[in-house]
């Protein structure tokens, strides 16, 4: 996996389909994700953070991958930038409370 430090995070889900009574295929809405830029943060996990004010969604930069986790207000972001340490905040705060999502 190549780094995203830096760059902007730019991803689409593909379309969502449901199936009618019949079993034939109906197009749903086309989700896209935010493009939030990631920062390179001076801990190892997370390595990255970026934030999406027009959505209020947080993006994380784990080994495993980048995550958004949306609805996280501006200040809960602030709030784990400027902690001592992302890793234990993150845990503290911000796990369990909000649902982060895989995004790559």
């Amino acid at each position: 996996m190549g780094t995203l430090l830096g760059n902007m995070v730019d991803y689409e889900i593909e379309a969502v389909f449901s199936k009618t009574p019949k079993g034939k295929r109906r197009k749903m809405e086309k989700k896209k994700e935010p493009k939030i830029e990631i920062t390179a943060a001076k801990s190892s996990s997370p390595s990255g953070h970026g934030y999406d004010e027009k959505t209020s969604t947080m993006a994380l930069q784990f080994k495993t991958g980048v995550y958004h986790y949306p609805g996280v207000t501006k200040k809960e972001y602030d709030e784990l930038v400027a902690a001592k340490s992302l890793g234990k905040h993150f845990f503290a705060n911000i796990k369990g409370r909000f649902t982060g999502k895989k995004i790559r």
